[in-house]
């Protein structure tokens, strides 16, 4: 009879033994196998909440453009964050708002226009919605046309995994008078004219 125990649990243990080994070995193969039906998201496509308070990055650009009887104007629009300003919450996260310095010089030198632009000056065009939760992202300049330089500015989120803005026409005549209107986009056959 002892000799029958023996056997037995020998035989036990090495069927247990054997379906730990299956069972892993099954749990392995299971592993690299990927349902088609599986949604996977990396890691760094998640944007975390950071402590404090955030500002965009300091940005200047400059061109020139044939304006006023066929004369060089040059522009220029210098991005900076102004932590005077009211923060802004967007998407549980603070930022500094931002202003935007337009100047707009003769081919002489002198300057024909120059102001210091914030989310402000564009309130009355701007959705409430934008107006709170959004900064003075950007400007960029769109044409000459007469009397007028036009600018397109952007206002909306700062965060650069959203792309939550709404654009307004900033126009600047000769003599330094502006002028804020919603941006319409070109149709079709004014862009391939």
């Amino acid at each position: 009879m002892k000799g029958v125990n023996h056997i037995c649990s020998g035989m036990c243990m090495k069927s247990s033994f054997t379906l730990i080994v299956l069972c892993l070995l099954l749990l392995a193969s299971c592993g690299g196998n990927k349902r088609s039906d599986e949604i996977i998201v990396e890691r760094d496509q998640v944007e975390e909440h950071r402590p404090g308070v955030i500002g965009m990055a300091a940005n200047t650009q400059s061109d020139s453009v044939n304006w006023i009887s066929g004369s060089e104007y040059t522009y220029i629009i210098t991005r900076a964050k102004d932590t005077s300003l009211p923060k802004v919450k967007n998407h549980d996260q603070d930022y500094y708002d931002n202003t935007i310095n337009l100047v707009i010089k003769r081919d002489d030198g002198s300057i024909c226009f120059e102001k210091k632009f914030t989310k402000k000056n564009f309130e009355s065009v701007v959705p409430k919605s934008f107006y709170e939760s959004g900064v003075l992202l950007g400007m960029n300049f769109y044409k000459a046309e007469g009397n007028y330089l036009k600018f397109v500015t952007s206002i909306g989120s700062p965060d650069e995994n959203n792309e939550e803005f709404y654009l307004v026409l900033l126009t600047v005549d000769n003599v330094g008078n502006t002028k804020c209107e919603v941006y319409q986009a070109p149709k079709e056959e004014d862009v391939d004219e």
